[in-house]
């Protein structure tokens, strides 16, 4: 079910129309006794979009568990299973990237190998990838600084995206990544956002980049900077504060984001449970 196609729809200008969902912060864990939330959020969740009809993927832009247990990535594997279209996930600060590696891989998008001769195959390298769908192209990108709370994207990534720039500026682009590459206006938030978002933002703005959709703030923000939309979905369980007091944990209606883009450009909006 992981690997289901959704027909292209064919829209102005021939380029197709592509509509996904993107997921993120799930913590998830494998052994969840009294600390059920998490996980039964998300099967909320996957229940209420698994019969969503016309949908190309879904993303999941990191943080997918909670516990620093590859084993949870089983876990979370069994409550996405009911998808109705392709998964892709990218890693954030919390998550192991070998066990991603090891229970996701090649059908969710990751490549076996992200150096040339290399076997990642359950390798801590960083996990990053782009795909095609409908005559746009999506970046899947790695911010993970492994061990700290912060992000950066690293130089051979960032190379990576710069060659993708240059190869092909016209093609219309999404990128995906757990850290706000910008700032978000939440002063304890902006102290994790990534490193050189700003020099990312700017070769990214080299092409035709429309939005980068990032995760890790657990709520919905959005701003414009180097002329590209960058936005978050929240989280689909816990929520933080965006008080001045720093972080703390709030009543909170999990969710989601759902986009849409063609020829036109970009449409998106946030639903909640």
């Amino acid at each position: 079910r992981i690997l289901a196609r959704a027909g292209d729809r064919v829209h102005s200008g021939g380029m197709a129309r592509v509509r996904f969902l993107q997921l993120t912060d799930t913590p998830v864990v494998s052994d969840a006794g009294a600390h059920r939330r998490p996980n039964d959020s998300l099967t909320r969740i996957v229940e209420r979009i698994r019969d969503r009809p016309g949908l190309d993927f879904v993303i999941v832009t990191g943080d997918l568990i909670g516990d620093d247990r590859a084993e949870s990535y089983r876990v979370l594997r069994e409550i996405l299973d009911p998808l109705p279209a392709p998964l892709r996930v990218i890693p954030g600060n919390h998550d192991v990237r070998e066990g991603l590696r090891r229970f996701f891989g090649p059908e969710a998008g990751i490549p076996a190998s992200t150096r040339p001769g290399a076997d990642l195959a359950g390798s801590a390298d960083p996990v990053y990838y782009q795909f095609r769908q409908g005559g746009h192209r999506f970046l899947a990108l790695d911010s993970q600084i492994p061990g700290e709370v912060p992000g950066r994207i690293g130089p051979a990534q960032l190379a990576w995206v710069r060659r993708g720039v240059a190869e092909d500026r016209e093609v219309p682009t999404v990128a995906f990544v757990h850290h706000p590459p910008a700032p978000t206006g939440v002063d304890w938030l902006d102290e994790h956002r990534i490193g050189n978002g700003d020099e990312l933002l700017a070769t990214l703005a080299e092409g035709s980049c429309r939005a980068v959709l990032f995760g890790h703030v657990h709520m919905e923000v959005s701003t414009i900077a180097h002329g590209i939309l960058c936005a978050s979905s929240p989280s689909t369980c816990y929520g933080f504060s965006d008080g001045i007091d720093g972080p703390k944990l709030r009543d909170y209606r999990p969710g989601f984001r759902v986009v849409e883009v063609d020829g036109e450009g970009i449409r998106s909006h946030v639903e909640l449970l």
